[in-house]
């Protein structure tokens, strides 16, 4: 290859990586006022759960809730259901996590009036908060499922579950927290394993809340009680997108497929069988895409955000850099023709060389 051949691509390089560097990446600092938004009312919501949780006589542990955010669980409970790590529990109480959700969505494609299925556990309930609240910031409409269970550290309070948070922010006027249905979770997503006892008051707490009660232990059958509701309350409007938090039984099924899921956005194009597959699977058939959220160190890593921060972060500090639909064609066909110049060139030289 000729010298001035090798100064051209060289050349030709510099000017692909000023172009993504300056044109095509778009710094979601463009999504500035929306993540603020979104940081801002999660913030307010954990503001107003610790303040519950405190008027309720249930003290704070600054050995476990070192940043005092009050929505860190106990170590074990009446409805504990799995171990859970610490550290991934207080790294998803920094309001950033509202921001990422609006990355995720901004990525999506998200417009205002989008419907947006979110399915969640105890076990991250700031991530609820993160994800309902980015909902807020760009005018989606969340349909959500809750369950009560959680995992250690979780929102597995039994004077103070998911339930009485959501219902706390409710009476404050934040009734977009609100979910449209709940299930008590747990094994079979009906709370087997634990006591009859605790069985009944979740259930009549739920009762309670005149909120859409999901107890089928059957995961098919429950899976098409909430397609059906889901539908019910969609109407013709489509579903933009399905949220998992945690790793409820009636969200992300039985079948070991779910493990293969990436931290974030997901277009699934392998399933798990229907009967064991759970809603997240339902949904994907129907090519909705998923974001998963519950491989916390995961997320926090690829997305540049700080793992288990003390203290946490006062301002907005999460920048991620992402193409868009039209940037990604541009690039893989710049990319193509390059090296396709790259093996003319090369063919080109042996070709004079082989004359010589």
């Amino acid at each position: 290859m000729k010298t001035k051949d090798i100064w051209f691509l060289l050349g030709l390089t510099v000017v692909f990586f000023l172009l993504l560097r300056f044109v095509w990446y778009r710094n979601e600092n463009e999504y500035y006022v929306e993540m603020h938004r979104a940081r801002q009312e999660m913030a307010e919501a954990l503001q107003i759960i610790r303040e519950e949780r405190l008027n309720r006589g249930i003290p704070l542990d600054p050995m476990t809730d070192p940043n005092q955010t009050g929505i860190i669980g106990y170590e074990y409970s009446d409805i504990t259901s799995t171990p859970g790590e610490l550290e991934a529990k207080r790294t998803t109480t920094n309001p950033d996590m509202a921001a990422l959700m609006i990355s995720f969505f901004k990525e999506l494609g998200l417009t205002r009036g989008d419907l947006v299925v979110i399915g969640s556990s105890a076990s991250f309930p700031s991530l609820y908060f993160a994800s309902v609240s980015a909902c807020e910031a760009m005018g989606l409409v969340p349909l959500s499922f809750i369950s009560l269970m959680a995992s250690e550290y979780g929102a597995n309070i039994p004077e103070f579950n998911l339930l009485d948070m959501v219902t706390a922010l409710r009476d404050q006027g934040k009734v977009f927290y609100y979910p449209v249905g709940v299930s008590i979770g747990g094994e079979s997503d009906s709370g087997k394993g634990i006591s009859v006892e605790v069985i009944h008051r979740l259930e009549a707490q739920i009762e309670q809340s005149k909120l859409r009660y999901f107890h089928d232990p059957s995961l098919k059958e429950t899976t098409e009680e909430r397609l059906s509701w889901i539908r019910e309350l969609a109407g013709d409007r489509p579903i933009k997108a399905f949220v998992n938090i945690g790793g409820a039984t009636a969200n992300v099924g039985v079948d070991p497929i779910f493990l293969y899921l990436k931290p974030g956005i997901n277009r699934i194009s392998q399933y798990a069988p229907f009967e064991t597959g759970g809603l997240l699977y339902a949904l994907a058939r129907q090519g909705i895409p998923v974001v998963h959220l519950l491989y916390i160190k995961g997320l926090a890593a690829q997305n540049g955000l700080p793992w288990d921060p003390i203290p946490l972060p006062s301002e907005l500090s999460f920048q991620r850099k992402l193409l868009g639909g039209f940037e990604k064609t541009a690039l893989a066909a710049l990319f193509l023709a390059y090296w396709a110049l790259v093996i003319f060139l090369r063919l080109r030289s042996g070709r004079i060389l082989h004359r010589r």
